[in-house]
């Protein structure tokens, strides 16, 4: 019985009966990105929310699968890197097209240096994945106290819609 439980439980995330949890994926060139996402974790901690924090390229894109199947909501935080998404988030996203990770609350930020982008591709990948998505946006180098507030309101919303039923 316990299998076929939990058999039943892993075929309704795919149908959107998923876990009140966050999948953060994370990549980062030169600290900037993920100097935000500890503050991301304490606001889901302190809400009662579990994270699931992967850091591409470090970890296989099929650990960051597994976690955003069974999660309500995700986070991308990647950079931009020659007017595009970070390749290997990018890589991963990919995946997550192929493996139809779909229909999650989601938003996406990331530094970059000159020209922006990366969010361009996020919203891309977002039709794709029938992602609802609270704000996508690059921002320059490290960013400003603009910028912490915009990420940590968008959190806040993605937390909120995370804990609906």
């Amino acid at each position: 019985l316990y299998v076929v439980n939990w058999y039943a439980r892993l075929a309704g995330y795919a149908q959107g009966e998923r876990e009140k949890e966050i999948t953060i994926l994370v990549s980062s060139m030169y600290g900037n990105t993920l100097s935000y996402i500890g503050t991301l974790e304490r606001m889901a901690k302190e809400a009662g929310i579990v994270t699931h924090t992967i850091r591409i390229p470090d970890t296989n894109s099929s650990y960051a699968i597994e976690k955003a199947f069974r999660s309500k909501g995700l986070v991308v935080a990647a950079p931009t890197y020659e007017k595009e998404m970070f390749p290997p988030m990018a890589h991963c996203l990919d995946w997550f097209v192929r493996k139809e990770i779909k229909g999650r609350a989601a938003m996406h930020f990331g530094s970059s240096l000159w020209s922006g982008g990366a969010s361009a591709e996020f919203k891309s990948y977002a039709e794709k994945l029938q992602l609802d998505v609270i704000d996508t946006f690059d921002f320059r180098g490290k960013g400003t106290d603009e910028d912490r507030k915009r990420i940590t309101d968008a959190f806040a919303v993605l937390i909120e819609r995370v804990k609906q039923d």
